[in-house]
């Protein structure tokens, strides 16, 4: 058992010069490095709330199942060839 007072902690980064970089001076990184070395020295009160990780069930219906089944077999590359048809035909008929 880990007593937290022994417990180590690290920020890993893929990053060699992270904070040498000048995109450091945007306010993402900034608040990244900033929140980095605060919670690598210990301070807890930066820490927020947790959110909870509860999946919310999708609900289907057959109805709107089928709508997304049928659009998307003929509607969409219905809509596909009308725009291929009206655009060679307004070419070919500036020829």
């Amino acid at each position: 058992d880990v007593k937290p007072e022994e417990e180590g902690r690290v920020v890993v980064l893929g990053d060699s010069d992270f904070l040498t970089d000048t995109i450091i001076r945007y306010e993402g990184p900034a608040y990244f490095a900033f929140d980095s070395m605060k919670w690598l020295v210990g301070d807890e009160s930066i820490q927020g709330t947790v959110n909870s990780e509860v999946d919310v069930p999708v609900q289907h219906t057959k109805e709107n199942d089928r709508f997304w089944f049928y659009s998307t077999i003929f509607l969409g590359p219905a809509f596909l060839l009308g725009l291929g048809l009206a655009g060679t035909r307004r070419r070919g008929g500036r020829r």
